[in-house]
C-alpha cells in the first residue's frame, strides 16, 4: 500500500490513502487474519525515477534488468501488528478486535533484493505511517 502526502491538499482522500483513512475512522471492527506491506509515496517515485534514469543512460554503472520486479515496499505485518502501530501513532483509532486465531497467517516474504540494488533509501513503516497520518490531520480528513 503506497501512503503519504498527496499533491492535492484536500479532505476528500481516495484511493490507497483512502483505505487508510477508513480504517483510521473505524470503517472495520476487526483485524482480517492478513498481512499487508507499505511504501512512502515518496520512496517509491524515487525508485521508479531511478529505474527510469538509470535505464536511459549508456554509461550507468547499475545494471537494470527489465525483465526483473523491482518491487517497492518496506517490510509484509499482520494487521494485527499494523493496527497496533496505528494505534500507538494516532492513539484516538477505534478499538479493532485482534485477530486470535491459531491459524494466523504469517506476513508475506518478499525478495527485496533488486529494490535494495536501488540504493534509494526508504522510510520505516512507523515513519510512513506516522508522515501519512500527519497529512491527514493537516488536510483535516483525521481529528488532531
Amino acid at each position: 500500500m503506497v501512503v503519504g502526502p498527496v499533491l492535492r491538499s484536500s479532505a476528500e482522500v481516495s484511493g490507497t490513502m483512502g483505505s487508510l483513512l477508513k480504517w483510521c475512522k473505524g470503517a472495520r471492527s476487526e483485524a482480517p487474519n492478513d498481512s499487508m506491506s507499505f511504501i512512502h509515496v515518496e520512496d517509491c517515485a524515487k525508485m521508479h525515477t531511478r529505474i527510469l534514469d538509470c535505464m536511459g543512460t549508456s554509461d550507468n554503472k547499475m545494471i537494470i534488468n527489465p525483465h526483473q520486479r523491482y518491487m517497492s515496499l518496506i517490510e509484509s505485518l499482520h494487521w494485527n501488528d499494523i493496527l497496533a502501530l496505528l494505534k500507538e501513532l494516532y492513539p484516538t483509532l477505534p478499538v479493532y478486535k485482534t485477530y486470535d486465531g491459531e491459524d494466523r497467517v504469517i506476513p508475506t516474504q518478499f525478495n527485496l533484493e533488486n529494490m535494495k540494488s536501488l540504493n534509494v533509501p526508504v522510510r520505516s513503516t512507523r515513519e510512513t505511517l506516522q508522515d501519512a497520518l500527519e497529512y491527514l490531520k493537516r488536510v483535516g480528513a483525521l481529528s488532531i
